[in-house]
């Protein structure tokens, strides 16, 4: 059988949207090993049972500076400063190629799965002709005519207005996104630069149209199309369900299940890994988590769990009702959710699937990235609905959370979707893909 090596960008959600399909693959009889460039992802990645390679593209040991006065006074500005670093840093990796040399001599993969959002990864191992194929934790953003990008809060509709819109969504979107690219701050940045030391030229790697790139590589989105607006089919490009990873290699003694009580519905509230990040960057997510606990407290119908990750400052919420649980460690959410009515989530696209899994209707409360996409289409599917960052009011969610309990539409259209799911899991998995490109590659 074959030895295949995935790499994600080093983020906890695109680390575990991935787990899935290697627990599929060694089924299968491969061999997969994980090759991450940070030390506690490739922890997380063990703690599942998978091989973990240390790719040392980054030296995680170094301290990092001291602030400036700028940057004393506005955090933005340090957090920049530290990912332009990063950047150059791989960048040199990249071009010097030691590491993945390495690695390459070590592992001898015969198959590379990378990351569609670090794409520049990819490009060395094109260049020496390793079989590599790019794998998405979430939708595409990709230009279409009909279908807004992942950054932007538009529903879809089939009107003429919509494609205007949807245009004007795509200029502004990848306008910022080229300012951002010129800056250094975009994964497109070096691309170029990477691509042509390796003998590479940009346009062997990438079709070009109007304010859109897409890498010509083999593309396995880990959604399936049933949950995406309508948009045009493209060559190379396989919408999967790699389904959700509910076997947490965990202990979960720590959770009060004790504290449950059988006969009040619960809404469980998770905004995701990236949680602390929120409140530097966009939103003051402490002060609406307190309006969030504030609102579930004040009434007696319904019991609220949250999950807040464990870097969270616990003494802002103060004193907690008995209806009322907040959890600041790693809590096993598929069980959580299997119990729960309603899930307040950001909208990430795991914590998406898994409560499609669950069957549970969503209140989303969408920040960045994909987020707002997966929102509006969770609103177009009729699978919940949405309440953005900066029209939140706390005693609205109570009159949200029981129009989502109590309607059966939101939790019909969830166990439809879930069928649907289902239905092309067992039609073509993306373990299935893997094995088509392997044999294509022999």
């Amino acid at each position: 059988m074959a030895n295949i090596v995935i790499g994600t960008r080093p983020m906890v959600a695109h680390l575990m949207q991935t787990f899935r399909l290697a627990k599929d693959l060694e089924s299968r009889g491969h061999v997969v090993t994980y090759a991450l460039g940070v030390s506690r992802l490739g922890a997380l990645a063990e703690s599942q049972g998978f091989r973990f390679y240390h790719l040392r593209l980054l030296n995680e040991s170094s301290k990092p500076e001291s602030p400036n006065v700028l940057e004393k006074l506005v955090p933005q500005v340090g957090e920049l400063r530290r990912k332009r670093q990063e950047t150059k840093e791989v960048f040199k990796a990249l071009v010097d190629g030691t590491a993945l040399r390495t690695m390459v001599k070590d592992l001898e993969p015969d198959l590379i799965i990378t990351d569609s959002t670090a794409i520049k990864y990819a490009v060395p191992f094109v260049a020496w002709k390793i079989p590599t194929i790019m794998v998405s934790p979430t939708l595409p953003s990709e230009w279409d005519d009909n279908v807004p990008h992942t950054h932007s809060h538009l529903i879809h509709t089939a009107s003429r207005l919509n494609r205007y819109r949807c245009k004007v969504e795509w200029v502004r979107h990848r306008t910022v996104r080229h300012i951002k690219w010129m800056l250094g701050f975009s994964e497109y940045s070096d691309f170029r630069a990477v691509a042509e030391h390796h003998g590479l030229s940009y346009s062997q790697l990438v079709d070009r149209k109007p304010l859109a790139v897409r890498v010509r590589l083999p593309q396995m989105i880990l959604c399936p199309r049933e949950f995406d607006f309508p948009r045009a089919r493209r060559a190379g490009t396989y919408f999967l369900d790699s389904g959700v990873w509910p076997d947490y290699l965990t202990k979960d003694n720590d959770f009060p299940w004790d504290r449950l009580k059988p006969n009040m519905p619960l809404a469980y509230c998770s905004f995701g890994t990236r949680l602390p990040e929120y409140g530097k960057l966009k939103t003051n997510v402490t002060q609406l988590l307190r309006k969030i606990i504030e609102a579930f407290a004040a009434q007696n119908e319904f019991q609220l769990v949250v999950s807040v990750g464990s870097k969270f400052d616990m003494s802002a919420f103060g004193s907690l009702p008995d209806n009322v649980i907040i959890m600041n460690k790693w809590i096993p959410q598929i069980r959580v959710l299997s119990k729960a009515a309603v899930h307040i989530t950001h909208g990430g696209f795991t914590s998406v699937r898994e409560s499609i899994e669950t069957e549970v209707p969503m209140i989303v409360i969408p920040f960045d990235a994909d987020q707002p996409g997966n929102a509006a289409r969770i609103v177009y599917h009729n699978l919940g609905v949405r309440v953005l960052p900066n029209e939140f009011v706390g005693a609205k969610l109570i009159e949200l959370t029981r129009q989502v309990y109590t309607s059966p539409s939101f939790k019909e259209n969830v166990h439809n979707m879930k069928i649907a799911f289902d239905r092309q899991r067992s039609k073509q998995s993306a373990a299935d893909i893997v094995e088509s490109l392997l044999r294509e590659k022999s």
